[in-house]
């Protein structure tokens, strides 16, 4: 999207623009504008997301080790009876 509007902005200045076709150029540049904006919303909010869930798993990884470890205790205790 960012290349439409690079491309659309480029084509402003070129030769055989009218003053009609201007505004046009203009509008989509808005356009696609707008929906880059929406897809950046989208991307920042998978972002978020993503980050949610990576610290879901980091915790869950903590939580797998301290039992590990407790288990470990566990059957040394057992052990050393």
């Amino acid at each position: 999207m960012k290349n439409q509007i690079d491309d659309l902005n480029a084509s402003r200045g070129k030769p055989g623009i009218t003053s009609e076709n201007d505004p046009n150029i203009l509008r989509a540049i808005a356009i696609v504008t707008d929906q880059l904006a929406v897809e950046e919303g989208k991307l920042n909010d998978m972002r978020d997301k993503s980050r949610g869930i990576q610290q879901a798993l980091e915790e869950i990884e903590r939580r797998r080790n301290d039992l590990i470890r407790e288990q470990a205790r566990d059957r040394m205790r057992y052990i050393n009876r």
